[in-house]
């Protein structure tokens, strides 16, 4: 039923992201308006800062979410006020406006009362506390004055329209069994990941994620546009990022995430760091045991990680792989890559970042850019993995070759020139319709490379490798 879900982002999401962000964008100017005093009116940069570190603030799970530095009064709702972001937008004009009011006007006071009872300081996160408090001082304000309050009314036009899934009622209700993570405190926390994924090793075109998103924020500012195209390219590879989980009919089945999912983390027992992971979807109060790929072969299993950040991504066709095969498409990118090569090679690669930067500007062919870092997103899918399976994972890829038969059945070759006893050259293989079942043959295994069938997508057998 959800196999055929479309990877790219959904507009419903696009307007949720962008409620989100002029919600931002209207606290940005907050922090430095007169509407602030007594309080300390900030300068643009401070404000910047806490407008940009807001969301990293959601993401500190032991703030929200360990029962044993709250009030046990506001531990059910703890998950709400870790998803607070994606829950206030949807709940300031969404239908009946009495419910509404008083879930938003709630959601504050838990997540007040919560931050209140964790020691920012001593955790050394006494900034995210001090980022926390203004938002929140806020969006108060905006609720408790809305009838004369211009932002109010902008916050609202923008928030129109949006909805409350299962998931995020669910969260309003209470969770007391599990943690449950919304699409946008997950798109946080992969996007940060795969932003941080460097690839600047080998003989080969490099992929300096980092130095691209400088080179991107140099071009934006200077040129005072207000398309990023590298965080939008991040975005779409988030959505892109594929979930294996088992149906209602027991298959392996798989659904992308940017079709508004939520994670569900449960512990298999309640003495252990130790979590099953189930999927929720947008309109569904149902939850789905989510599998991880474990690296042998097809082989999946039902995935239990010690935390949310022990769910990592995985790249199905390694990205050394993917720079490899597609070198002679990404001329843009090999401008960016000797450059940064370049760097490497000086005393203080720091001090004359901004000048290749700057020297870059003038080189670069935008659409290009964009292009090579789109066939780069379009040659290998991602999807989560547990971390423990990931580490254990070589650079190499899970097949050596995959067939495709004229009856659609499809093989993986993990070796050849296989020897036992007085047996030579067999084949070790999986037919991919089984899960993680590996067998051997003397026999050629049937089909043709799927590298060698016109138009081939990966994609279309994500499920069966």
């Amino acid at each position: 039923m959800l196999n055929n879900i479309i990877i790219s982002t959904m507009n419903k999401s696009n307007k949720k992201k962008e409620a989100i962000e002029q919600i931002l964008d209207k606290f940005e100017d907050y922090l430095k308006s007169e509407d602030r005093k007594p309080l300390k009116v900030l300068n643009d940069s401070s404000a910047y800062t806490y407008r940009n570190q807001l969301k990293s603030v959601f993401c500190v799970r032991e703030a929200f979410l360990t029962n044993e530095n709250i009030c046990s009064d506001y531990a059910p709702n703890a998950n709400a006020a870790m998803n607070f972001l994606d829950l206030m937008p949807k709940l300031i004009n969404n239908g009946n406006e009495a419910e509404c009011n008083y879930g938003i006007v709630k959601l504050i006071s838990d997540t007040k009362k919560i931050k209140d009872k964790y020691n920012w300081k001593e955790n050394r996160k006494k900034n995210l506390g001090t980022y926390l408090s203004a938002f929140l001082e806020f969006i108060e304000k905006a609720i408790n004055n809305k009838d004369n309050n211009k932002d109010y009314f902008q916050i609202k036009k923008v928030c129109k329209g949006l909805k409350l899934t299962a998931a995020d009622r669910a969260l309003l209700k209470g969770i007391k069994e599990g943690e449950l993570y919304t699409y946008n405190i997950l798109k946080t926390k992969f996007k940060s990941r795969l932003r941080s994924q460097d690839r600047v090793s080998g003989d080969k075109i490099w992929l300096p994620l980092r130095f691209i998103a400088k080179i991107y924020s140099t071009y934006v500012k200077k040129q005072k546009i207000k398309k990023n195209a590298y965080l939008e390219w991040l975005n779409s590879l988030v959505d892109s990022i594929y979930i294996h989980y088992y149906d209602d009919d027991r298959k392996i089945n798989h659904v992308s995430f940017g079709s508004d999912v939520s994670l569900l983390l449960k512990k298999v027992d309640k003495n252990k760091e130790l979590y099953n992971v189930f999927v929720r979807f947008k309109d569904n109060e149902k939850s789905y045991t989510v599998l991880t790929p474990t690296g042998k072969g097809n082989e999946k299993e039902e995935m239990q990680v010690t935390g949310i950040n022990s769910i990592a991504i995985d790249h199905v066709i390694p990205i050394d792989k993917t720079l490899r095969d597609l070198e002679n498409e990404l001329n843009e990118l090999k401008k960016i890559s000797d450059a940064y090569k370049e760097l490497q090679e000086k005393d203080n690669p720091e001090e004359a970042m901004d000048a290749s930067i700057q020297s870059l500007l003038n080189k670069i062919k935008w659409e290009n850019l964009e292009d090579n870092l789109d066939k780069i997103r379009d040659h290998g899918p991602l999807r989560l993995m547990a971390s423990k399976h990931n580490t254990q994972k070589s650079n190499g890829e899970t097949f050596i070759e995959i067939r495709k038969d004229d009856r659609d059945n499809y093989y993986g070759i993990l070796s050849k020139n296989v020897h036992y006893k007085c047996i030579e050259n067999m084949t070790l293989y999986q037919n991919l319709k089984e899960n993680g079942i590996s067998r051997v043959c003397i026999n050629e295994v049937p089909g043709e490379n799927i590298d060698k069938i016109e138009n081939f997508d990966i994609r279309d057998i994500i499920d069966l490798i």
